[in-house]
């Protein structure tokens, strides 16, 4: 625990995970909510991590569509990043 505050400093992280391989849905608007108010209510931070596991049916188009959304309905998230830049750890942690 004592690792885990001196990283967090104490302050909640969330994340909205969504799989970029299409437009968001009313689903995802509650989500984004949750995750992001949860964040600042509890003076956190919100990531936006893209599941990026599925290369052949994602595109550029959706991560914009998605940055866009989340931005529309007020929210900036403390950093953007995808599942695809944990996978060395992952890999060496397997």
């Amino acid at each position: 625990m004592e690792k885990h505050l001196a990283v967090t400093g104490g302050k909640i992280f969330t994340r909205f995970p969504p799989e970029p391989n299409g437009y968001l849905h009313i689903g995802h608007a509650k989500a984004i909510r949750f995750n992001f108010q949860m964040a600042i209510e509890n003076g956190g931070e919100c990531y936006l991590r893209f599941d990026d596991t599925n290369p052949e049916k994602e595109t550029e188009e959706y991560i914009n569509n998605i940055i866009e959304n989340v931005n529309w309905m007020g929210y900036t998230p403390y950093k953007i990043t995808h599942a695809s830049d944990y996978f060395p750890q992952m890999y060496e942690l397997a």
